[in-house]
């Protein structure tokens, strides 16, 4: 979203600042292929317990925005100490609920007039004045109306003045992408006081995307189930096209578990990840409504991108990501909610893990997505420079 440097090794550190947790994952490009070099990451727990040495779990108070910020300068500190990367060069995502993605349309346009189009257009998204957040913006398609019943905001306009006139009107399709500048500023600051160096910033999701999807060109929900809330990301055709967020997490789940089983909050954790078909079992009358919430906006967030598009999107599978995808089951329970095909997400493949770790690594899911993500960034660009 947001490069401040280019890269000059081959070595590239992803950073996760998530909303209750920090990942981190270094990887190395190298004889064109891509290795995992290091990894790790700090969960923010209320109470903390043991765990191997690449879950470093510590007591955070994240209520008051100042302890937030330095808690989470002490915690990334502790964590890369402990990891001692290679580079020094971070590419870093905030969550995705700290900013706002649009997909704009508009007519055809060169680059001068389209800054000034999306200046004068950005205000109707945005519910801040404009010179508090950073925006960034693509240009992501460029079709013709009538190849793909695309209207444009042209010709949605002036389709009863001139209907014939504007029948071949080309239209471009916009990714706005906004942050709030303060956010921005706190995690680079926060990077630099550590020595290190804010190469790149952008929302989660996009690294989710790339991680997950990457250069495939088919349509695709990633639904990210974070412990708190839940992403909902509809990628077309390698484009992020929509994005929904809503308050249900990973941890709701759990603390369903935990009430219809009485059972502590560890031991749900464990449970609702080994006990096979949990969510169709006697104790799901608890969990499902959870989960409820998440496929009906899934639902929702594909029906209005197909009324926004006014085309018939097809969506050829979901991916679950996050923490929140370790639910034996889950995938089975999105299949049948929103009639679709369901898996797991993969943000391994294409990745050379040594064979000592790798059974570990991958046993850790999806966790790991978005840092590895970020990582894939740096290697993009180290191709393209």
């Amino acid at each position: 979203m947001w490069n401040l440097f280019k890269a000059k090794s081959n070595v590239f550190l992803g950073v996760d600042f998530g909303t209750s947790s920090i990942k981190v994952v270094e990887l190395l490009y190298d004889n064109d292929r891509t290795h995992l070099k290091n990894y790790g990451w700090i969960d923010f727990k209320k109470q903390p317990k043991k765990d191997d040495a690449n879950n470093l779990n510590i007591v955070l108070d994240t209520t008051e925005k100042n302890n937030r910020q330095m808690n989470l300068k002490n915690s990334l500190a502790v964590l890369l100490s402990a990891m001692k990367p290679e580079s020094h060069s971070v590419y870093a995502a905030m969550p995705g609920i700290s900013g706002l993605v649009a997909l704009i349309d508009f007519p055809q346009m060169d680059k001068k007039e389209l800054d000034k189009a999306i200046q004068y257009e950005a205000h109707k998204y945005i519910p801040v004045p404009l010179d508090e957040v950073y925006l960034s913006w693509d240009v992501v398609s460029r079709i013709k109306d009538e190849e793909t019943g695309l209207l444009s905001l042209y010709n949605q306009k002036n389709e009863r003045k001139d209907t014939k006139k504007n029948k071949n009107k080309k239209a471009m399709q916009v990714l706005l992408v906004a942050a709030p500048k303060d956010e921005v500023e706190n995690y680079e600051n926060l990077i630099t006081s550590l020595n290190f160096k804010m190469t790149s910033l952008e929302l989660s999701m996009f690294a989710s995307a790339r991680s997950l999807v990457g250069d495939d060109l088919g349509g695709y929900l990633i639904i990210d189930i974070g412990a708190d809330t839940t992403d909902i990301i509809l990628v077309d055709r390698g484009v992020i096209k929509i994005n929904r967020i809503i308050d249900v997490g990973g941890n709701e789940v759990t603390k369903a578990v935990a009430s219809s089983m009485n059972i502590s909050w560890q031991r749900a954790e464990s449970f609702k990840r080994q006990k096979r078909g949990i969510i169709f079992s006697q104790n799901s009358q608890l969990i499902i409504p959870a989960l409820d919430l998440i496929s009906g906006e899934a639902i929702r967030t594909i029906e209005n991108y197909r009324h926004k598009s006014l085309t018939d999107v097809r969506i050829d599978k979901i991916i679950l990501s996050g923490g929140g995808s370790r639910l034996s089951g889950i995938d089975k329970y999105f299949s049948q909610a929103l009639n679709i095909s369901t898996e797991i997400g993969n943000p391994w493949k294409g990745i050379v893990i040594d064979k000592n770790i790798e059974k570990k690594v991958k046993n850790y899911g999806t966790s790991l997505a978005v840092a590895i993500g970020l990582a894939e960034k740096g290697i993009k660009d180290f191709q393209r420079n």
